[in-house]
């Protein structure tokens, strides 16, 4: 009878550490990861000075990614991480300027509830560098930045050349996604 006793102490022993191990498992919450792209324009007005910084913003870009949020079973006010990934810089006009009258960048993010952070920059930008930047990405997260209605990217610049044209230059944003996934 002992051993019997033993041998349904050990059973129901087990059945709770398994349950309880499923339970858990049951109350942990799901995540999604996804990328999400974005492309705004600036344009820097002809210069009469270089080697002084000089600032260009962005129009307020709308945080409308509803479309990916809901194909990624998320919404804006799930999302756990926002960071950006990668920042392009593309001349667009005039079509045969480079950014060979740049020596440095850095990019910031802003909103109006939320401090300015700098999200991306380049320095030491060589002079037969083309019409094409890829800057480097800071390690942050931007999360509460989406979740704003609107938020704007500003330049902070210096050239090292002069120029008469005002350059129109494409920027290209990608960002990594991590949410958790909204059931109705």
């Amino acid at each position: 009878m002992t051993n019997y006793l033993f041998t349904m102490k050990k059973l129901l022993l087990l059945t709770l550490v398994t349950s309880l191990l499923f339970g858990l498992g049951a109350c942990k919450k799901k995540i999604t990861e996804f990328y999400i792209s974005d492309k705004s324009q600036v344009v820097v007005q002809s210069n009469a000075v270089i080697n002084i910084p000089f600032s260009i913003s962005t129009p307020n870009m709308e945080t409308n990614y509803e479309g990916e949020f809901e194909a990624n079973d998320t919404r804006k006010e799930n999302i756990d991480e926002l960071k950006l990934t990668q920042l392009k810089l593309e001349i667009t006009d005039p079509t045969d300027y480079t950014f060979s009258w740049l020596e440095s960048i850095e990019i910031f993010i802003e909103s109006d509830n939320l401090p300015e952070k700098r999200v991306a920059f380049k320095t030491y930008i060589s002079d037969n560098v083309g019409k094409s930047i890829v800057c480097d990405v800071e390690d942050v997260n931007l999360g509460e930045y989406i979740q704003e209605d609107a938020f704007k990217l500003r330049l902070n610049t210096v050239t090292d050349e002069y120029f008469t044209e005002d350059v129109y230059i494409d920027l290209s944003t990608e960002f990594f996604v991590k949410a958790k996934i909204f059931k109705n």
